[in-house]
């Protein structure tokens, strides 16, 4: 019953998915992410590079829609300033005040085979069976069940206990 807009390629611009996200429930990126020095130039890496920074996502017109999750699958999204340890200014901060109840987002780096499989047992935990929406409220939950899973799928034993694989993913909201 839900409506899925998908951005990919040529797509995937600045532009093109600020305009989505002002109409968005859910949002989903599976992209590049860096973390800079600035933490207002801050990015998604977009189509052919293009950065969506944080500066962008905050000058973004809100309209009055209900937001419940935003998944930031790329690296280094709730990072923050190494410099200024105590403020929380970061890609994954920003989707939450745009208005997203719940956001889920990366610390570092994260491996590009590993994401896919952490977020598809985490779709498969969050989906709520009876709207098929994901519901932001089972976050927090589904992440800690994707990543448990995973890890135990893991044939590397030292993968598997290696905390800097697997601790990057985080939820922040409800």
């Amino acid at each position: 019953s839900s409506k899925i807009t998908v951005l990919r390629d040529r797509e995937a611009t600045p532009e093109g998915v600020l305009d989505a996200l002002r109409t968005c429930t859910n949002a989903h990126f599976a992209c590049h992410g860096k973390q800079t020095g600035d933490p207002s130039m801050s990015a998604l890496k977009l189509a052919g590079g293009q950065p969506l920074t944080l500066r962008k996502l905050m000058a973004t017109r809100r309209s009055g829609a209900h937001r419940e999750l935003a998944v930031l699958s790329a690296c280094e999204t709730a990072t923050g300033d190494a410099d200024v340890p105590d403020e929380g200014i970061h890609l994954a901060a920003g989707m939450l005040a745009l208005g997203f109840r719940g956001v889920i987002g990366t610390m570092w780096g994260v491996h590009d085979v590993d994401a896919p499989k952490v977020m598809k047992v985490f779709y498969e935990r969050v989906v709520d069976p009876e709207t098929g929406s994901p519901d932001a409220s089972r976050a927090a939950w589904a992440l800690h069940e994707a990543v448990q899973d995973w890890r135990m799928t893991m044939s590397d034993p030292y993968e598997a206990s290696s905390v800097l694989r697997w601790s990057t993913f985080i939820h922040m909201g409800v």
